[in-house]
């Protein structure tokens, strides 16, 4: 997958621009929505990032993504994701939440990432 960003469009802008058609109302009561998405994964998946304006550009490669459950409006909520940037140093990152007792655990390991790649962003 490739994304390009100039200033503040980017090249999907127009799969999210809004629609004008009016909304009517619904006014039936409805019961809370309740979404239970489970085993989500991607193994080795590049993305490709381009800030057109900076001309700069980040790329992932070995994207794992492992969503074992994700809930919502119920229980608890499950994701881990771990990639590997292209010009070095990776990324690994778990969240396992508890939503009916707002408990949380978050593991996070960055892993001897090529502080060039956000140069850009940091620089006056």
């Amino acid at each position: 997958m490739e994304v390009l960003q100039n200033s503040d469009k980017f090249n999907f802008s127009d799969l999210t621009a809004s629609d004008t058609t009016k909304v009517v109302k619904d006014t039936v009561p409805a019961r809370p929505v309740k979404y239970v998405i489970n085993n989500i994964k991607i193994n080795r998946g590049y993305v490709k990032y381009t800030d057109v304006t900076l001309n700069h550009t980040i790329a992932l490669n070995k994207l794992d993504l492992l969503i074992p459950g994700f809930t919502w409006n119920s229980d608890s909520t499950n994701l881990d994701v771990n990639f590997r940037f292209v010009d070095g140093g990776g990324l690994y990152s778990s969240l396992e939440l508890n939503q009916a007792d707002s408990t949380y655990s978050v593991n996070l390991k960055l892993d001897s990432l090529n502080l060039s790649i956000i140069e850009p962003y940091i620089q006056k």
